[in-house]
């Protein structure tokens, strides 16, 4: 059960890609604006922040974690959908993408860019 200190949610995401930190940029302003209580966590300046709650490095394969007040980690599209009906702008879709069907789609999704992602070439820099 939840602590009275403990936030309502616990949002880790792995900011070394560009994506997940625009979109955590976003979802930060919102949050603030609508006086939620969310921690954010960034892989990529913090690690070790997904120890704390007990995920084991071997299993770390999404980019984004979700802990609720009561402490259960969620992963990919089940942490964007927790996410999601936190905020006023987008409780309904996270409401709709926590239904089993969408879930699964956005998974399947989600592979399909993580893998197009590991197959594209690094940008150019001159």
């Amino acid at each position: 059960m939840a602590k009275k200190s403990d936030p309502l949610l616990t949002i880790i995401y792995d900011g070394a890609r560009r994506q997940w930190r625009t979109r955590m940029a976003i979802y930060k302003l919102e949050a603030r604006r609508a006086a939620l209580d969310i921690h954010w966590h960034d892989l990529a300046e913090a690690p070790a922040a997904l120890d704390e709650f007990g995920v084991d490095p071997a299993d770390r394969r999404s980019s984004l974690y979700a802990v609720d007040g009561d402490g259960a980690v969620f992963t990919g599209a089940a942490a964007l959908a927790l996410l999601w009906s936190a905020l006023p702008s987008h409780r309904r879709l996270g409401h709709l993408l926590a239904t089993p069907a969408a879930s699964a789609l956005a998974e399947i999704c989600g592979r399909f860019a993580r893998l197009a992602e590991s197959r594209r070439p690094a940008p150019n820099r001159a």
